[in-house]
């Protein structure tokens, strides 16, 4: 019969500097992964700034955030990512008025809703998500393959 331990928590420090340089290392790759499916996906020049990992009380983050700004200074990206009301294809929450009052100075006027023409709007294009999603995937796969040299760290 064959015996064998392993003290552990002889080479904790090691291993848990391990592991983060394994998160860091993974959650960059996978916000610049993000990116680039982000751009590719976006029809609008999205100016991408990559966030790189940082650390808190909770773990590690980092992401991706577009500085493409529209009129006044409005960062636009979100608009294009959702689509805006002509390109909606599910039901308003109420219906749309088309005529409602409107009271201003002491004076009431009657104000109307121009109708929906088909092309108006912008249709969501949804990069966020896919990004989102291939920045997972890449992240996995850079703690699959991590992994392996964590697992072989005692050996």
């Amino acid at each position: 019969m064959f015996r064998a331990s392993v003290k552990g928590f002889e080479k904790f420090s090691e291993l848990n500097a391990d592991i983060d340089e394994l998160c860091v290392a993974a959650l960059n790759e996978a916000a610049e992964i993000a990116g680039q499916v982000a751009t590719d996906a976006a029809s609008i020049p999205l100016e991408l700034e990559v966030q790189p990992a940082a650390g808190d009380v909770n773990g590690f983050s980092s992401g991706i955030r577009s500085r493409k700004q529209g009129k006044e200074g409005v960062l636009i990206a979100t608009f294009f990512d959702s689509g805006t009301l002509a390109g909606r294809t599910r039901k308003l929450k109420r219906p749309r008025r088309d005529h409602w009052t409107v009271t201003r100075g002491g004076s009431a006027f009657s104000a109307e809703r121009h109708p929906i023409v088909e092309g108006e709007g912008i249709p969501a294009e949804q990069f966020f998500s896919k990004a989102r999603s291939a920045g997972r995937r890449a992240l996995l796969a850079r703690i699959d393959r991590g992994a392996d040299a964590v697992r072989s760290f005692g050996r």
